[in-house]
């Protein structure tokens, strides 16, 4: 929350998050979309278009030892 510097956005378009700040957005009633690759211009047009899905819980990244990498699509 504080990367927001107090900000109210109504969403948030990541390429990855983990669990705690998905769940620290989410009760501040931020929503969070998941979009890989493109430009930020693409992703804003993506949301706008209701074309990147909403983040879950189990969506989340649990850390990036042993070469995961949850920014794949």
């Amino acid at each position: 929350m504080k990367a927001l510097a107090g900000a109210r956005p109504d969403a948030v378009i990541v390429g990855g998050i983990g669990t705690g700040a998905l769940l620290g957005l989410r009760a501040a009633g931020i929503k969070v979309y998941r979009c890989i690759g493109g430009t930020v211009a693409d992703a804003v047009r993506q949301l706008k278009a209701a074309e990147l899905p909403e983040i879950e819980e189990h969506g989340t990244c649990a850390g990036h030892s042993g070469g995961h990498s949850c920014h794949k699509s």
